[in-house]
This record gives C-alpha cells, sequence and structure tokens, in this order.
C-alpha cells in the first residue's frame, strides 16, 4: 500500500535558533524519511530541537522505540505504528490552514472555479481558508485550496493560478502586533479595497494590515507598547490620579464688579445690593509625559480630580469625555448677590472678586489590547484652569 503523503511547511530548509521559531506542529502517526547521516538519537525531545534548529538540513523529528531522531525529509507518511514527528511551524503561523481579516471586517477568498480573489465575505468558510508555506524567517508562499500559489506580478497584477512557486509567489511577512502585512517580491503590498477587491499597493496603511482568524493561528502576539496606542486596538480600562504629588496654584482675582460710595457728608449709613452675573470659561487636559502614547483624537472617558479646602480629591462617581491631545472646555456661569455698607461720614468701595487656581495631578493610564491578553500604560498630568469662588472686597476711608 502506497503511503499517504501530506505535504508540510516548506519553509524550513534554511532554520536557525535565531529564524524566529516560536512553535513545533506534531502530527501522530506520521513520520518524516532519512535520519540525517552522523547524527545520534535522543531521549530528551528539547534537545533534539535545539539540535535540528542548528542544522540546515534538519526538517523535523521522528519518535520511533521511545527514541528521536533528526530527520531530512520533508514529507510526513503515514503509519499505522505509534510513531510521532515533531515539525517547527515557523516564526509566524502555528496553524496550516487560517483566514485573512480586512479592516473592512471581510475575509480574503479564492473562487474555486476562476482562482479570482475578493475580500466580500464576513463568513469564514472553506473558500475563505489560505495556507502560508513560510520559507526562512520571513518569507513565503500562500497556497489556496485548490493547492495553487498566489502569484504578484511586477505590475500590481494578481493571480491565484500557480502550480509552482518562485520569485513571483514569494511574499515577506510583517507583523505589528496581532495584524500581519504581506510585501510581494517586487515590493508592493497585499492590499483590500473597500469595494472588496484585491490589489497590490506601493505603501503600506490601514488596508494592508489583516487580522489572523482564529487568532491563536499568530505566533508571537504581544502589545507593543512602543508603537502608538490605537482606539481600535485598545480601550482605557484603568486611570489612577496620583494626588499626593498633585499641586494647586492660584492666580490673582479678576475684579468682575465696583460700587463705590461716598457716604462723607452725611451722617446715617447708606448702602447699595448689586448683582453678579458671570460667566467663566474652564479648561481640562491630559497631557502626555512618559510610556505609550496615544493616538490623537481617541476619545475615552475619565473621572476628574477635584480641588478641595485642604486637598485634592477624585470624584468617581462622574466621567467626562475627553479627547486625546485636545482641551476641553465648559462654560460655568457664577453668580452673587452682595451689600455694600458705607458707614456715616465714609467712603467705602465694594470690589467683587473671581478667583482662579490651576491645578497639576499626575496620572497613569491602563489601556488594554481589546484581542490580546496585554495592556500599556501611558502617564501624563491632568490640567485644569477653573474658577472656584467669588468674594467681596471692601476698602473704607
Amino acid at each position: 500500500m502506497i503511503p499517504k503523503v501530506l505535504l508540510l511547511l516548506t519553509s524550513l530548509l534554511t532554520l536557525v535558533s535565531g529564524k524566529g521559531v516560536y512553535f513545533w506542529c506534531y502530527y501522530k502517526n506520521k513520520y518524516l524519511d532519512t535520519t540525517i547521516p552522523g547524527t545520534r538519537t535522543y531521549t530528551d525531545l528539547d534537545q533534539a530541537k535545539s539540535d535540528c534548529l542548528n542544522l540546515h538540513e534538519c526538517f523535523g523529528i521522528t519518535k520511533e522505540g521511545g527514541k528521536y531522531s533528526l530527520r531530512e525529509g520533508w514529507k510526513l507518511k503515514y503509519t499505522s505504528t505509534s510513531v510521532i514527528s515533531w515539525v517547527p511551524c515557523g516564526g509566524y503561523f502555528r496553524c496550516l490552514e487560517f483566514g485573512l481579516k480586512s479592516v473592512q471586517g471581510n475575509y480574503l477568498g479564492v473562487d474555486a472555479n476562476d482562482g479570482s480573489l475578493s475580500w466580500d465575505s464576513n463568513h469564514y468558510g472553506m473558500s475563505q481558508r489560505v495556507e502560508f508555506h513560510q520559507w526562512g524567517k520571513d518569507r513565503g508562499y500562500f497556497k489556496s485550496q485548490q493547492q495553487k500559489y498566489l502569484s504578484a506580478s511586477r505590475f500590481g497584477g494578481l493571480t491565484w493560478d500557480s502550480a509552482t512557486r518562485g520569485g513571483s509567489e514569494t511574499f515577506t511577512v510583517f507583523q505589528d502586533q496581532d495584524r500581519v502585512s504581506f510585501q510581494s517580491n517586487h515590493g508592493d503590498y497585499l492590499s483590500a479595497n473597500f469595494d472588496g477587491s484585491v490589489t497590490l499597493n506601493p505603501t503600506q496603511g490601514r488596508s494592508e494590515w489583516f487580522l489572523v482568524h482564529p487568532s491563536d493561528c499568530l505566533n508571537n502576539a504581544y502589545c507593543n507598547c512602543s508603537k502608538e496606542i490605537l482606539g481600535e486596538d485598545y480601550k482605557l480600562v484603568d486611570l489612577v490620579f496620583d494626588t499626593s504629588k498633585g499641586s494647586v496654584k492660584s492666580f490673582s482675582p479678576d475684579r468682575v464688579g465696583y460700587q463705590l460710595i461716598n457716604n462723607s457728608d452725611s451722617t446715617v449709613d447708606q448702602s447699595t445690593t448689586f448683582t453678579i452675573m458671570e460667566e467663566v470659561s474652564e479648561k481640562t487636559k491630559f497631557s502626555h509625559t512618559a510610556g505609550a502614547s496615544v493616538k490623537v483624537g481617541t476619545v475615552f472617558k475619565s473621572s476628574i480630580p477635584l480641588v478641595g479646602k485642604y486637598e485634592i480629591s477624585v470624584d468617581i462617581s462622574a466621567k467626562y469625555q475627553y479627547t486625546t491631545g485636545e482641551e476641553r472646555q465648559e462654560k460655568k456661569r457664577m453668580q452673587a448677590q452682595y451689600k455694600c455698607v458705607a458707614p456715616a461720614g465714609k467712603v467705602v468701595s465694594c470690589e467683587a472678586l473671581l478667583f482662579k487656581y490651576r491645578m497639576e495631578v499626575p496620572y497613569t493610564q491602563t489601556w488594554q489590547h481589546k484581542r490580546l491578553p496585554c495592556s500599556c500604560d501611558s502617564e501624563g498630568v491632568f490640567t485644569e484652569i477653573a474658577a472656584h469662588e467669588m468674594r467681596l472686597m471692601v476698602t473704607e476711608d
């Protein structure tokens, strides 16, 4: 009986330990041909893996009779005996098949009849399953369910009908957290257009980055806190103000009302009542100083510190909407009524004064990734310029 042959990832003819291998796939009842001449057998699987990655000709490991041996054959063959083989899955993908999801939320699909491509389905089915056969550190080939390779021409064309692989079928992989991008051998990037068409683009923007489905098919997906935090990928889950390091600075008061009573020639008291209505503009802002930088324009809600009589506190009952990089302004109307009294024989001036302050409080924001189990911290200073009271100042001559 001719053994069934499973053609696997052909990426691993040049693997070394520094080339990004993060995961090994294992296969029960499958063996690899030809033990590498001059190599020994192992009882320690981890040692066998380490030595395999440092041998140019090693494609994988097969366990037979309790011993592990390094194999150079690149075809996995079926056997009914109790045999297990391990093959490095490369630095990016741990699944033989997976889907690519565009920024528009659609999957890359291949027509089974003519090999045409599209990004027009939000359903992950058989036509949306592709293989990427990694070759070395960061290059490889796309393969469809029809066993054809994706080919990119130097003029920007794409066809998924090649029976062989070569330079035009080679793509370089880029990874940013849980997204991947693919560059053809001619320097253009696989792109998803809003009309569902598949093209190649000379620049690498949002339409050239894709999510892998299922997400656990992508190796080494982590939060890159050195990159800008995007609202589409992260959400604010915690914000802590260090009120012990906060400061409040008072400004010189503004005169918002004035009354003068000259009662120097009178023998009885005189008085007047006046009302002050003042509209003041209060400004607040979150300013980044360290840690992860949040993209300008990202919207979030937060409680804010309050200035009390003796200390700075945080009111957690109220939430206010902020936009990163923008100052938030609110108009507030303040009103007070004062009685100005001038005793007999006196000249009295009454000034209504508006008092403002500038508060600065350090903060730490925690931004949780929406799809990955990781987060990034962003530090900065919260600033508020506001008015907190009006007061009557009486001067008597």
